[in-house]
């Protein structure tokens, strides 16, 4: 395993793979990157800020900020929960589907 990541050399290469393993494996779930954080401080600096100019630079800056000192750790919980809670929905729909 540590083969294959020494010849992954950007965050595009190691999304790419983790998208197709879990493709290969119909594993569901999201692969967030630095594209999803830098989206999320677009629409909030223009959507709260909006009479602010920001230039790109600026953006990249807020981006590479939160990448470093933000707590990912916080997400994974709340994906469990939310993907446990839709899959159990929808495991609860299909049932009732069936007649079961």
């Amino acid at each position: 395993m540590d083969e294959i990541l020494e010849q992954i050399d950007s965050e595009d290469q190691a999304v790419l793979l983790a998208s197709r393993v879990m493709s290969h494996f119909d594993l569901p779930g999201a692969v967030f990157s630095r594209v999803d954080v830098g989206t999320a401080i677009d629409e909030y600096l223009d959507g709260c800020l909006g009479e602010e100019d920001f230039d790109d630079g600026t953006r990249n800056v807020l981006a590479d900020e939160y990448i470093t000192c933000g707590d990912w750790s916080d997400i994974t919980p709340f994906l469990y929960q939310m993907g446990n809670e839709a899959i159990a929905e929808g495991v609860a729909e299909r049932m009732r589907e069936l007649g079961v």
